[in-house]
């Protein structure tokens, strides 16, 4: 499995984290389970689910990402994704905020996207 296909899936240990890394298994990335992630720059992309994160801590940690993994695609999963309209628009070739809740294919389309996925509705 190629480099690019390493997936760092960052989220709380639970049922519906497995259950995402497992769907992500299906479409064939090598995901890496982690409550926290130290080096981001050892995997082709970035899964977190943020989940209770506030603003201001997201948009620090996915700044710090953005340094540290400099050709990485990172994904964001947030109830605050307006939190990183300005980071998007920056980084917006590499970094997406995606509304949660989120469908595993929804995942999946940004992991394998040349662009940025579209916003739902749109």
């Amino acid at each position: 499995m190629t480099a690019e296909r390493r997936v760092g899936l960052v989220a709380v240990a639970d049922g519906s984290r497995s259950a995402l890394a497992e769907y992500l298994r299906s479409a064939g990335f090598d995901v890496v389970e982690c409550d926290e992630l130290a080096v981001p720059s050892s995997f082709g992309a970035l899964v977190w689910r943020a989940d209770d994160t506030d603003g201001a801590e997201l948009v620090a940690r996915v700044r710090s990402w953005l340094r540290l993994a400099r050709h990485q695609r990172i994904i964001v999963v947030t109830s605050r994704p307006a939190a990183l309209r300005d980071v998007v628009a920056a980084h917006g070739e590499r970094l997406f905020a995606l509304p949660a809740p989120v469908f595993g294919w929804e995942l999946v389309e940004a992991l394998r996207a040349t662009q940025g996925p579209k916003p739902r509705g749109a």
